[in-house]
């Protein structure tokens, strides 16, 4: 703020707002104008802030589909590798390919079971064969017939 006064000025010619020396009763125009769109750029910030937001939704959107699509498609892939020749040009019905999913987990589960099981009688067999000073060829067959209870082996 200017101590010294222009020729023609007196005190009150000050702006209520900047007080630099106005013409006339109101707010120099700097001041109407600044203070005029300030409710409006504020308006206008909340809405940018908004539309960022929104486009980061909007994304995280996009990746989630991305990943559903990605998933649906190696899924019917995988449907229709089981029987091509019927579901080369078919779209399973999406509670049904859902249930066709599950059926195959639990089957990949218990063949992944079945063989962990394997696994353990092998792993038993052999510490009993190796627990002796010489492993007895009884030992050895007790292997050989599991593999082949199992199916590894003929």
């Amino acid at each position: 703020m200017c101590d010294e006064i222009p020729e023609g000025f007196t005190e009150d010619d000050r702006c209520p707002g900047c007080h630099k020396f106005k013409f006339g009763p109101t707010l120099c125009e700097v001041c109407v104008e600044t203070r005029a769109t300030s409710p409006l750029r504020e308006q206008i910030e909340r809405q940018r802030e908004e539309i960022d937001r929104l486009r980061q939704e909007n994304k995280e959107y996009g990746i989630s589909f991305d990943l559903y699509d990605e998933a649906a498609r190696r899924a019917i892939e995988r449907w229709r590798e089981e029987s091509p020749e019927e579901r080369e040009l078919v779209m399973p019905d999406h509670s049904k390919l859902c249930q066709w999913l599950m059926a195959k987990l639990r089957q990949t589960e218990k063949e992944r079971d079945d063989e962990m099981d394997l696994v353990e009688e092998i792993k038993k067999a052999l510490e009993r064969a190796v627990r002796t000073e010489e492993a007895q060829f009884d030992d050895v067959w007790d292997v050989v017939a599991i593999l082949k209870k199992h199916g590894v082996i003929e």
